[in-house]
């Protein structure tokens, strides 16, 4: 798929999207991918939950009828089983940096033209010239998640309907290595004209070691007491990395 069709499906088959989302039973979660390299572009749809072939057959292809005539071009849809639990990152390889953002609704439709501004309309993303792919996906929450309250758990963000997730990755040439400064510079920018578009914080899972206040973001009013839990269990800090929860405030 061509680039520039690839940001035209961005932002017309966004509405599309965000309409089909809530046609799905609560207890399934799906994540729509654009991803994008020096020569061309993907868009994935990845669907999760209990419930047959024919039925996540249905489903998508009511997702390609609703989106707008000749932006979608010979779809396939494959189905797989994955035993539950079994940690999985099919899309994507190593040597990368992710960046999110949780919303409790659908966010603005502008993000869609901040989108296509950042991907190229304004300003050219420095990983496609490394060989890289950059790639814009947002995945629909909720179901058994959304259940527990906010303290139950390390998890606060248990509201969060939408999250969105900013990911770049590059090979490990000497060009690239020489272009990751330039990288990470124009993620954060990307991050940050999206940011008041979306009313939570950020997942924890994709830890980001730019953001200044990682504690408020991941986790929230819970942040004190883990403090507490981890000066209990793990007083030497024997676990932890760049945004771990420290063991005293």
């Amino acid at each position: 798929m061509q680039l520039m069709r690839l940001m035209r499906l961005m932002k017309e088959g966004r509405p599309a999207w965000r309409s089909w989302i809530d046609t799905l039973p609560e207890e399934t979660s799906a994540l729509i991918s654009f991803k994008s390299s020096a020569t061309g572009g993907q868009v994935i749809v990845v669907m999760s939950g209990e419930t047959s072939e024919s039925t996540v057959t249905r489903q998508l292809n009511a997702l390609i009828d609703a989106i707008p005539d000749r932006l979608v071009q010979s779809p396939s849809i494959q189905a797989i089983s994955t035993p539950a639990c079994q940690g999985s990152d099919v899309l994507y390889p190593a040597q990368s940096r992710r960046k999110s953002l949780l919303a409790s609704s659908a966010p603005d439709p502008i993000i869609a033209d901040i989108a296509m501004d950042w991907r190229g309309l304004r300003t050219l993303d420095p990983v496609l010239v490394t060989g890289g792919t950059a790639t814009m996906l947002t995945s629909r929450w909720g179901g058994a998640m959304a259940q527990p309250a906010p303290d139950d758990t390390a998890w606060v963000h248990r509201d969060a309907r939408i999250v969105t997730q900013i990911y770049e990755s590059w090979p490990t040439n000497t060009l690239a290595k020489a272009r990751s400064a330039a990288v990470r510079t124009w993620m954060q920018g990307f991050h940050d004209e999206l940011r008041p578009h979306y009313d939570l914080g950020g997942y924890q899972g994709y830890w980001d070691p730019d953001i200044v206040d990682w504690p408020a973001e991941y986790y929230g009013a819970n942040f004190d007491r883990l403090v507490k839990v981890k000066a209990t269990y793990d007083p030497s800090n024997f676990f932890r990395f760049p945004c771990s929860i420290p063991t005293s405030l």
